[in-house]
């Protein structure tokens, strides 16, 4: 596909639903999100095409804040990090994505992210805002075994105060299958997709491509007799 698609040709070419709900807190309720999924229109594709693992939900919000209070899966307004995985989505033809995240905890500035998970863990005493956490990781493995060999693009950036969440989440994520675009210094450290510069911005989209071109290169040499997925 040539030419950067615009806000309006995403919003018409996919749909964006997550599962929100909140946490008590000392103060104030803790609003989290769990998984969301962009999805190709018209919806009902059952595969998926990637996984996508960024810091925590930023200011994604669902459309209807009424219909959220049950948990499962609604429509959803998306933000400025889920258009460019939208035009990752379209670069690469694919029809469904699960962007999950470090933590679940929903705040857009990442300084006050960092606060919000200190806070949270000073008052429940553990760290169960993550998807990665022992209590709730099997179910993440359970649903990574389902789509064994699915990408994952790991791209939750380099800020130091994530690494304890990342290297957490590194020890559940399937090594082999893991595709981003790595800091400078390495390690647990992988650039966000929505960087400052619009030049880094496209360096994200490039590289990103061009790992998944290995890895598909990879599979179909590991399985001759299948078609690799774009």
């Amino acid at each position: 596909m040539t030419g950067m698609p615009t806000r309006s040709d995403l919003d018409t070419r996919y749909a964006v639903r997550g599962s929100f709900y909140e946490r008590p807190g000392r103060h104030a309720a803790y609003a989290c999100r769990s998984a969301l999924d962009i999805e190709r229109r018209p919806r009902g594709y059952t595969g998926l095409d990637a996984f996508v693992v960024m810091m925590n939900p930023g200011s994604s919000r669902p459309c209807n804040p009424a219909h959220a209070a049950s948990g499962r899966p609604v429509a959803t307004v998306p933000d400025a990090t889920q258009y460019r995985i939208m035009t990752l989505m379209d670069r690469r033809d694919w029809r469904r994505v699960r962007v999950i995240n470090l933590s679940d905890l929903r705040d857009p500035d990442s300084g006050r992210f960092v606060q919000q998970v200190r806070r949270y863990e000073r008052e429940h005493g553990c760290a169960d805002h993550s998807i990665f956490h022992g209590a709730r990781a099997a179910r993440l493995r359970a649903a990574l075994s389902r789509h064994p060999q699915t990408p994952v693009i790991v791209a939750w950036g380099v800020t130091a105060e994530l690494e304890t969440l990342a290297r957490r989440a590194l020890e559940v994520l399937p090594a082999q299958r893991m595709v981003g675009r790595p800091g400078a210094q390495g390690g647990w450290r992988y650039w966000h997709p929505l960087p400052r510069r619009a030049r880094w911005q496209q360096l994200w989209l490039d590289e990103v491509c061009s790992r998944l071109d290995e890895l598909a290169a990879a599979d179909a040499h590991a399985n001759p007799g299948q078609s690799p997925c774009a």
